[in-house]
């Protein structure tokens, strides 16, 4: 190769070449011309943030994007003007620099003897940026492209109707320009048809421009090229497909795969043709004059081990019974490799279980390059309460003949009933109220009620010859008095002495001279005692009064059902 300082000397002296000269280059005496739109052999940029290059964290994450240049500075291409800031891209060509700024305005330093430095006045909107051998180029939010610099080739005379771009890339003498419709326009310099575009050429996604010759990929990963072959740079290998990305150095050329994978061709004199043995993972490519390079990413270890897969269910345990869950539950899932990412996972969104189900199985299923795992969890949920049914009722009834305590029965349509109780149940008199709860195997639980009421028995009080109505009965104490009464129960009479409970007496105090008093019958005396007299119908309890004259008692028969029947009585 020759010395960079002759570099400008011999770009010139290509413009003139013959284009049959290029079948007689060779690797010692080819021409030095531009490469790439984005590289150059003399000069470096990049577009860093401030921070990467040794400011501390917390300076970097506060700092904007600034450029650096380095390698050849003959023309101070690599001398970043002072203050340029607010740089969304760049591109370097042969001897010149340009960065993009974030407001669409573009900056350019370095050579500018064809003036490749100077943006034309007013352009602004600018979206895309390349620098050719020494001509610029730039695209427009509005799809239009403006050229500027050398123009010995026409290569920044721009075709009067082209619009539509969406891409462009400068050569060293001759620029192409991609359309929105997905088909190449190219002008400028066209000694080797590197402007020439095949015919019918379309569906394209990318382009690059090499030395003298063109580059397309097409949207089904297949890549065309045209131009210069003299070192079969534009024979694309046999069979190349799944291509994602190209690049076009001077008389080489490079293919990016799907695989990851770098497929070469063209001049090879310094391997730059041929991609490092192992090379796998790649990201992006470029080629310069005689190098190539590759952005990959680090091995990653073999993995022979499939994801692991967890579930997690919230709340941990059943709500219910059984197994059974009454709420809402959530499951979710985990799914983590230590070796290699997990690239697909099915089924493993949070899931909230809202629907009644008598078991429903979640599955999730991921896969890493180790295989397929998958977890599942199966739940049963049941929210719905059970329905409680009285077997039997009771309306009325009557003391001493309250039918048995009813019984109740629980249906449920899921997970089925577990039984059914009755509460509240009483004989007592008086009114009451039945409630039946119902339990299903889920725990879920519905009550249903139902009133009743108990009435007592009826009697008429003391007959003859005790009076009631407040009256005082006179009697001699120690004398026994004759307590006669009757009871039914609803229209049934009864006769057993066991219908009276208790049979009790208590001290009162005697009414006054205005009070009533009635002297009553006495029988022999005698101890108290009860019986049923068949013959008169009636209860009879004897009872001999206390021995205490001028005092005042109350004597009260208690029945079994609480009712009191009771007369007052002075003692003489």
């Amino acid at each position: 190769m020759t010395a960079p300082g002759t570099t400008t000397a011999r770009i010139a002296a290509s413009l003139n070449a013959a284009p049959a000269a290029a079948a007689h280059r060779t690797a010692a005496t080819r021409p030095a011309r531009m490469v790439t739109a984005a590289m150059t052999v003399l000069a470096v940029l990049l577009l860093s943030v401030a921070g990467a290059l040794g400011a501390s964290p917390a300076t970097a994450a506060a700092a904007t994007p600034s450029v650096v240049g380095w390698g050849n500075n003959s023309d101070r291409q690599a001398t970043v003007p002072i203050g340029l800031t607010g740089v969304t891209a760049i591109a370097a060509g042969t001897l010149h620099s340009l960065a993009l700024k974030g407001d669409g305005i573009v900056v350019g330093w370095g050579n500018n003897n064809y003036g490749q430095s100077d943006a034309p006045s007013g352009l602004s909107g600018v979206v895309v940026i390349a620098a050719g051998g020494m001509h610029s180029l730039a695209l427009k939010s509005d799809g239009t492209v403006v050229g500027w610099g050398n123009n010995g080739g026409g290569q920044t005379t721009v075709p009067a109707e082209l619009a539509g771009v969406v891409a462009i890339a400068a050569g060293a003498f001759y620029s192409l320009a991609l359309k929105s419709d997905g088909t190449v326009v190219g002008w400028g310099q066209n000694y080797y048809g590197q402007t020439t575009v095949p015919d019918g050429l379309s569906g394209v996604t990318a382009i690059a421009a090499g030395g003298v010759h063109g580059l397309a990929l097409k949207s089904d990963g297949t890549v065309v090229g045209w131009g210069d072959n003299g070192h079969g740079q534009t024979t694309v290998p046999d069979g190349l497909s799944g291509v994602t990305a190209i690049a076009a150095g001077d008389y080489q050329s490079l293919a990016l795969k799907r695989d990851g994978a770098v497929v070469g061709w063209g001049e090879n004199y310094y391997g730059q043709a041929t991609a490092p043995a192992g090379l796998t993972g790649v990201t992006a490519i470029a080629t310069g004059y005689t190098h190539s390079l590759a952005l990959a990413r680090p091995a990653q270890p073999s993995d022979t081990t499939a994801p692991t897969v967890t579930s997690t269910v919230s709340p941990s345990q059943p709500d219910g019974t059984n197994g059974w869950y009454t709420g809402s539950p959530v499951v979710t899932f985990d799914a983590s490799d230590a070796d290699s990412p997990v690239t697909s996972r099915t089924g493993c969104d949070p899931t909230t279980v809202t629907t009644d189900t008598a078991g429903t199985t979640y599955t999730c299923s991921a896969t890493s390059s180790g295989g397929t795992s998958q977890a599942s969890v199966t739940l049963k949920r049941d929210a719905t309460a059970p329905t409680a049914t009285f077997d039997t009722s009771i309306r009325r009834a009557v003391f001493g003949a309250v039918p048995a305590a009813p019984t109740c029965s629980a249906t449920d349509q899921l997970s089925g009933p577990a039984g059914c109780t009755v509460t509240g149940y009483s004989i007592k008199v008086g009114m009451h109220t039945l409630t039946a709860t119902a339990t299903d195997l889920a725990g879920n639980t519905s009550r249903a009620t139902s009133t009743y009421v108990v009435t007592p028995w009826t009697s008429g009080g003391f007959t003859a010859p005790v009076d009631l109505g407040g009256v005082w009965n006179s009697v001699k104490g120690g004398r026994t008095v004759p307590l006669k009464f009757e009871v039914f129960a609803g229209t049934r009479e009864l006769t057993s002495p066991t219908a009276v409970s208790s049979f009790s007496t208590r001290a009162a105090a005697c009414p006054g001279s205005t009070g009533r008093i009635h002297k009553s019958e006495t029988v022999s005396p005698g101890g108290t005692s009860l019986r049923y007299d068949s013959t008169a119908g009636q209860f009879h309890l004897n009872w001999q009064t206390p021995k205490t004259p001028g005092t005042c008692v109350v004597a009260t028969v208690t029945l079994q059902d609480g009712t009191e029947l009771s007369a007052n009585f002075q003692l003489k």
